[in-house]
């Protein structure tokens, strides 16, 4: 058996986009967006561009709480698939399938998330008891990185 499992922590291009589609239920909702990841540094900087999917109770989360600029961090499945154009042109896209999506708040550069884990929706700033690391006295001879 085999997996093919993503996490990617970036900003939303744009406002996430509602779509319908027939599901096993009847009429069902989806949401779509992209973010952009940053990779490299100052002058090698690139921005990667993913596409995201979701459905169900993410899919409620995203629509309520995401917006263009919002800096999240996705946790999903890869998927591929083959796409034709009204014009007849064919092509291929990969999309990320989002499980669970985890806001970062503003200036988050230390990787707390007050989240929305499990896609269960949540305040983006947190709220509630969040453990604080404790700094240590660290020689950076001993890091391993």
């Amino acid at each position: 058996m085999g997996f093919a499992k993503v996490q990617l922590m970036g900003n939303l291009g744009k406002d996430p986009e509602v779509f319908s589609f027939d599901g096993r239920n009847g009429k069902s909702e989806g949401v779509k967006f992209s973010i952009a990841v940053n990779r490299g540094k100052e002058d090698n900087k690139v921005t990667d561009w993913y596409e995201c999917l979701c459905f169900g109770q993410t899919a409620k989360t995203a629509k309520e709480w995401l917006q263009k600029g919002k800096t999240v961090i996705v946790f999903g499945k890869l998927s591929f698939r083959d796409w034709e154009g009204k014009d007849g042109k064919k092509g291929h896209s990969t999309e990320v399938i989002a499980d669970d999506i985890q806001f970062v708040p503003n200036g988050g550069g230390n990787g707390a998330s007050g989240g929305a884990g499990n896609g269960k929706a949540a305040a983006p700033n947190g709220g509630g008891n969040r453990e604080t690391a404790i700094s240590a006295d660290i020689d950076d001879d001993s890091c391993p990185f």
